[in-house]
C-alpha cells in the first residue's frame, strides 16, 4: 500500500515536472489574438473596413473568419491559423489549445519574415500638404502645390503644380522624399486609397523580397483599372453631332444653351438648359424623351482644358439610348447626397480625402464612397479622377 501511494506521488511530481517544462517551453508561443486575425483579414483581402474577427472550428480543423465591409453591404472570408501565424512569428507552424484557442509556435521553422500592417497606430497619413512642403524643398521653389493623388500599379504617384513665369509645369516627388520632410525618416506604405509614412517605432522587415512596404494586400494594390484613356493635361474638343445617335439606339449629345438654376455646392456648369436647335432650350429630362425616348440624361465632357491654372472639362449634357452608357459620366455628388437627405457635398479630391454629404456651416456629415455614388446613379462602380472632378467610367 506504501509502494503504491510512493508510486502514485512520484507519478504526480513527474506530471508536474513535465508541465512545467512544457510551460517553459511553450512560454515563447504566442496566444492569436481578435486584434491579430482582423489585421491579417484587412491586410490579405485588401480590406481596411474588415470586421468582427472569430475563430470557428470545423470538419477540416480551425480557420479564422471576418466579415468584409463593402458599398454592397459584407461579405465572409477566411484566413488560415497559417497566415496569422507567418506575420506573428514569421513561421507557419501552430498548434490548437483549449477550444477555438490557437498559439503560433515561436521556435518553429522560419519562413520569411512578417509583413507589417498598412497603417499602424504610428504612421502618419501623407496629406497634399504634406506633398506640397516636400516639392517646394525639392525642386527649391515657394511656387509649388499638391496635385490630386494618382494610384498606379506601381503605388501612389504625388505630384505638384511648379508656377513659373511660362505658366507651370508638372513635376513628381517620391514617397521617400514627402516622408523625409513630414517624419525625417523615408519609410512608407498605402492602401488602395490613402498613403502613410511609417512611425517613429517601425522597424525594417528583414529579407523583405520585392514588395517590401505592401499595403493591405500581399501585392501592390492594383490601378483604379482605367477603362478609358488615361486624359492628358489639356485634350482638344473633339467634333460632336448633336441630337445624332453615334450608334443605332445609343446615347445622344444634345446642345448645351446655359445654367438652369444652380445647386448649393457647385461653381460650374451642372444642370443645364439644353436643345436640338437653336433658342433658350428646356431642361434635358424634357428634351431627352423626344430625342431617344428617355428622360434619363447625364452630363460628360467632350475633352479638357486649363483655366485658371485647373483641368476642367468641357462639358457637353448626354440623353441616355437604350445601350450600355457610351460616354464617362460625372459622378454627382451633391444629388446623390441631397437624395439621401443632405444639403450638399464635398468631393474631397483637392484634400486627397474621401467625398463627405453634409449639412453645411458646422452641420453634420457623412463620409460617400464614389462607386456608391456611381452604382447609385447608373448601376456601375468603376470610376476615376480627372483633373477635380469625379467620373463614372462606361
Amino acid at each position: 500500500m506504501i509502494r503504491a501511494s510512493t508510486f502514485f506521488i512520484s507519478f504526480l511530481l513527474a506530471q508536474v515536472a513535465a508541465c512545467q517544462a512544457f510551460a517553459q517551453t511553450a512560454s515563447n508561443d504566442i496566444e492569436v489574438q481578435g486584434s491579430d486575425i482582423l489585421n491579417v483579414c484587412r491586410e490579405i483581402h485588401r480590406a481596411p473596413q474588415a470586421q468582427e474577427p472569430a475563430s470557428i472550428v470545423t470538419a477540416q480543423g480551425i480557420t479564422f473568419n471576418c466579415r468584409l465591409i463593402n458599398a454592397n453591404g459584407s461579405t465572409l472570408a477566411q484566413v488560415s491559423p497559417e497566415d496569422v501565424c507567418e506575420r506573428l512569428t514569421g513561421s507557419r507552424e501552430w498548434y490548437r489549445g483549449a477550444g477555438t484557442q490557437v498559439f503560433c509556435a515561436a521556435d518553429g521553422e522560419k519562413t520569411r519574415a512578417a509583413r507589417v500592417p498598412c497603417p499602424r497606430p504610428t504612421d502618419e497619413q501623407i496629406y497634399s500638404e504634406d506633398v506640397s512642403r516636400a516639392c517646394q524643398k525639392v525642386h527649391r521653389t515657394g511656387n509649388a502645390s499638391a496635385e490630386p493623388l494618382r494610384m498606379s500599379v506601381n503605388g501612389p504617384e504625388f505630384n505638384c503644380r511648379l508656377v513659373n513665369s511660362a505658366g507651370f509645369t508638372i513635376a513628381g516627388v517620391s514617397p521617400e522624399q514627402v516622408c523625409e520632410v513630414k517624419t525625417g525618416r523615408n519609410q512608407w506604405c498605402y492602401t488602395e486609397t490613402s498613403s502613410y509614412c511609417r512611425g517613429a517605432d517601425y522597424v525594417e522587415p528583414i529579407n523583405p523580397g520585392p514588395n517590401p512596404l505592401p499595403g493591405p494586400g500581399p501585392e501592390a494594390p492594383k490601378p483604379e483599372k482605367p477603362k478609358a484613356e488615361e486624359t492628358p493635361l489639356e485634350s482638344k474638343a473633339a467634333d460632336i453631332q448633336f441630337c445624332k445617335p453615334g450608334t443605332p439606339g445609343g446615347d445622344v449629345v444634345v446642345r448645351i444653351t446655359g445654367p438652369q438654376k444652380q445647386r448649393p455646392g457647385y461653381g460650374n456648369l451642372i444642370n443645364p438648359l439644353v436643345t436640338c436647335g437653336s433658342g433658350k432650350g428646356m431642361p434635358a429630362e424634357e428634351l431627352c424623351p423626344s430625342v431617344t425616348g428617355r428622360a434619363d440624361w447625364y452630363m460628360s465632357a467632350n475633352g479638357f482644358k486649363v483655366t485658371n491654372g485647373v483641368l476642367w472639362p468641357n462639358w457637353i449634357a448626354v440623353c441616355r439610348g437604350n445601350g450600355p452608357r457610351q460616354r464617362i459620366a460625372h459622378a454627382d455628388i451633391v444629388r446623390v447626397c441631397q437624395a439621401r437627405g443632405w444639403r450638399s457635398a464635398n468631393n474631397g479630391i483637392t484634400a486627397n480625402r474621401e467625398p463627405v454629404c453634409h449639412d453645411m456651416k458646422g452641420g453634420g456629415m457623412e463620409p460617400i464612397t464614389v462607386p456608391d455614388i456611381c452604382n447609385t446613379l447608373f448601376g456601375t462602380s468603376e470610376w476615376k479622377v480627372i483633373g477635380i472632378t469625379h467620373w463614372c467610367l462606361p
